[in-house]
């Protein structure tokens, strides 16, 4: 264990009891070299949270994709030996995005030995900081198989004049200086009630940002327990609008959008 420039070295001879106090910072301290290591390999993005771990692999080539996952897998393997811990490969299931027709029998992942199970749908609790232009992940998320997703009624947009609308968002992303936020603002008959600011993660784009303020606005609307049918959000980015318009988006925050508007539309809002 370092700190600073203090360094001690102890052997492991037992572990903590689950349920204890001091076993967070502890399971903290020992997964952070794992995370860590991980995140050097090629084409590998790591997501954490408590004891559950997600490796999302990226390539062109299907084949190279497996082969960076298999690293990692082999990686976390023999990394766990040395620190007397066993991931369970009965627990670990891997997931496969394509867009394309792509027939995976030939493809498999391993696990210390043991073959995973390929499933078509995943659900993990990861936390809300865990976000990136890589994939974003909220609490909890859901990833729908691109095969399994049904076809979602499109954004609707409205050609009346704000005037009409007795609540309304207004929504921004932003990247200065390196740092990435998002933040919207209510107005309730022309006057500001509310406003909301969310920062994340650097790696983000600003197009990222701008979705995700739209996706927390929508939520925001959902949750509203009024008598009102009609609200109104505005927004700069035509890049949003344009891509809430396409039903076979694979984005996972253009999805949960869509499912959320047509979740208000049948409440009649």
């Amino acid at each position: 264990m370092q700190l600073g420039s203090t360094s001690a070295i102890r052997c492991l001879e037992r572990g903590c009891p689950q349920g204890s106090v001091s076993g967070p910072i502890f399971w903290n301290i020992i997964i952070n070299d794992l995370l860590s290591k991980l995140n050097d390999l090629a084409c590998c993005e790591i997501i954490a949270f408590a004891d559950d771990i997600l490796v999302c692999s990226q390539s062109r080539d299907l084949s190279a994709t497996f082969l960076h996952a298999q690293e990692a897998l082999n990686f976390a393997a023999d990394w766990s030996k040395s620190f007397k811990l066993d991931f369970n490969p009965d627990k670990t299931r891997f997931m496969v995005i394509e867009k394309r027709n792509v027939c995976y029998d030939a493809f498999q992942l391993y696990l210390d030995g043991t073959p995973l199970t390929m499933v078509q749908q995943m659900k993990e609790n990861l936390s809300a900081s865990s976000i990136s232009n890589y994939d974003c992940i909220l609490s909890p998320f859901f990833i729908p198989h691109p095969s399994e997703r049904n076809a979602i009624n499109i954004v609707q947009f409205s050609d009346k004049s704000i005037e009409d609308f007795p609540i309304i968002c207004y929504t921004d992303g932003s990247k200065i200086d390196g740092k990435v936020g998002f933040a919207f603002v209510v107005f309730r008959s022309g006057v500001e009630s509310e406003n909301f600011q969310f920062r994340i993660r650097d790696e983000c784009t600003v197009s990222v940002a701008e979705l995700l303020c739209l996706n927390f606005a929508v939520k925001w609307i959902y949750e509203q327990n009024s008598v009102i049918s009609e609200y109104l959000i505005c927004t700069d980015s035509l890049s949003s609008l344009d891509s809430l318009k396409c039903i076979s988006s694979s984005n996972n925050i253009i999805v949960d959008i869509q499912k959320q508007l047509k979740s208000l539309r049948d409440k009649n809002i």
